[in-house]
């Protein structure tokens, strides 16, 4: 959006555990040399870009996937492919499926199969650990399948999610009651109010 700035997302660092500080460490190293070896390739390959300058990259390596929890509901293929419909939904979601092999062996939208609804649908329970009690998750880490994950990691679900914990905190905290014990019509009423559209 701003004339001679180029921007790119083509780096992709493969086989590292986000999980782990020493793996974590060794991708962002990688990353940044990936970044370096673009610029070399586009100043000597690309017409135009003999003089290009890197602005700025992102402050760290981005991680698709680590952890999740085992929650009181997980979040699956089906549910994304169906568009199925949830009394407890939290959070209307429309991107596609993005899955990317951890192994490195490919990754990609969609396929026979593997696509999802125009409009699918991310239920309270995914954020609620099945065995603990005053606890939510959201973002990357809620319950969800491999496939059902890689649409819902994302921005915008995320910060639906997001938004949906806090209000189930703050309605925990205000009820004297475990986040599990929610009223699903104060939290949807809550939600509404704060301009969350959820179908």
């Amino acid at each position: 959006m701003e004339p001679g700035v180029w921007r790119i997302n083509t780096g992709r660092v493969l086989r590292r555990n986000g999980a782990d500080a020493l793996e974590l460490s060794l991708a962002e190293v990688e990353g940044r040399e990936q970044t370096v070896a673009l610029l070399d390739f586009f100043r000597d390959n690309l017409p135009g870009f003999e003089q290009v300058e890197l602005r700025d990259t992102a402050t760290q390596i981005g991680v698709r996937e680590t952890r999740r929890i085992d929650g009181a509901y997980e979040l699956t293929l089906q549910d994304l492919h169906s568009g199925r419909a949830f009394e407890d939904v939290v959070a209307l979601c429309g991107y596609p499926l993005d899955i990317h092999d951890p192994t490195g062996s490919g990754g990609g939208t969609g396929g026979e199969g593997l696509d999802a609804a125009n409009i699918y649908q991310i239920p309270y329970r995914v954020m609620l650990p099945r065995v603990h009690e005053g606890l939510l998750v959201s973002g990357r880490a809620v319950s969800a399948t491999h496939e059902a994950l890689s649409a819902i990691r994302v921005m915008p679900p995320c910060f639906a999610l997001g938004q949906a914990a806090g209000v189930a905190a703050a309605l925990s905290v205000g009820n004297r009651a475990s986040p599990r014990h929610v009223d699903y019509a104060d939290l949807r009423r809550e939600l509404l109010a704060q301009g969350a559209y959820l179908g």
